[in-house]
């Protein structure tokens, strides 16, 4: 017979206060009347008193209780998965400017001011935050270009989940977007369709822009065409930047006849620089354009839009990372769906 060790007196309270904290979050308990009292938890869970007073310790310096003395302990009416704030680390300022990154973020600001919480972005090294800022935090997305492991370890070291953005060479949870997956799919299927060039332009160097990169030299790799078949182009984010790189673009010889484009702008430039030159969208050139919204057909129903659920990967990662700041559970990492809507005719 197998006889089980009992549980510790810190495993004990912990489960106490994530059952007690999931059956507050989820409505269980009226904050007209006062929860179970102390004597009714210890009998509910089979534990001492000083687990269940531990216990409502830590939920209410969670925000998720308070005592009213002579008449019990009561939930917050106002109840929801918010919080402590969460700290986007963004060691890079210029990312802010990344449009599928903006689109993130909107998406944990949506959750955050619907949790009555919010975010701030901090540009410094974790190591260099002080411990009274890190308590107050709840967790942090992370944004990876310019961080190193050993800010992620002064992370760690200071109990402050976080999930990485996009994912990366970094060790911990991410939000895998699903970029380098769609991008991967498209090209795959374009290429075993006889498209043999490929052209891809984007304003700067970002890990978003980089899995998009991967993911089309895999594909041009598993199709037998390599690197070779890619025209990449980084160019300065301003309208006429834009538009002489969507002509240098088209003007190969032979020009590409697939174009990735990262940001409306973008599209619209080869789009223009391929009507200048006769080129019919659909046929004589492919053009794949990245959004988060379902394409409306009427508009350009000759490009083809990969949809990242960019908004909703934010509102996501912001639940996430609240749901572990109140409910103490392990961070998983999350991966985002995504869909090809193919041009008319592709």
């Amino acid at each position: 017979m197998k006889i089980s060790a009992p549980a510790s007196k810190t495993t004990a309270r912990q489960n106490l206060v994530t059952v007690l904290a999931q059956e507050i979050l989820s409505g269980t308990y009226d904050p007209k009347f006062p929860i179970p009292s102390e004597h009714q938890l210890c009998r509910r869970f089979g534990v001492s008193r000083v687990t269940v007073r531990l216990a409502l310790s830590d939920l209410q310096n969670r925000g998720l209780i308070y005592r009213h003395h002579g008449k019990g302990t009561f939930i917050h009416g106002t109840t929801k998965l918010g919080g402590k704030p969460l700290a986007i680390l963004m060691r890079s300022p210029e990312q802010g400017a990344c449009p599928s990154l903006s689109l993130f973020l909107r998406g944990l600001q949506l959750y955050l001011s619907e949790a009555e919480t919010y975010s701030v972005s901090v540009g410094l090294s974790p190591a260099l935050w002080s411990p009274s800022m890190a308590s107050s935090l709840g967790g942090v997305l992370v944004i990876p270009d310019g961080v190193t492991a050993t800010d992620l370890d002064n992370l760690r070291k200071r109990n402050l989940p976080y999930l990485i953005y996009g994912g990366a060479d970094l060790p911990g949870p991410s939000v895998r977007i699903g970029a380098e997956a769609a991008v991967y799919e498209a090209v795959l299927t374009l290429a075993s369709r006889g498209r043999q060039r490929f052209g891809f332009i984007r304003s700067k160097a970002s890990h978003h822009e980089s899995l998009k990169e991967q993911g089309i030299v895999k594909a041009l790799t598993q199709a037998g065409l390599g690197s070779a078949a890619l025209t990449e182009i980084v160019c300065a984010p301003t309208c006429l930047e834009i538009s002489r790189a969507a002509e240098r673009m088209l003007d190969q010889t032979p020009p590409p006849d697939v174009v990735l484009t990262s940001e409306p702008v973008h599209t619209l430039a080869i789009l223009n620089a391929a009507r200048e030159r006769k080129l019919v969208i659909g046929q004589d050139i492919h053009v794949i354009h990245f959004g988060d919204q379902a394409p409306d057909q009427t508009m350009h129903p000759e490009v083809t839009i990969i949809q990242l659920s960019l908004i909703e990967g934010g509102k996501k990662a912001a639940e996430a990372l609240c749901r572990t700041s109140l409910l103490a559970q392990p961070l998983e990492s999350i991966s985002l769906p995504y869909q090809i809507h193919w041009a008319t005719g592709a």
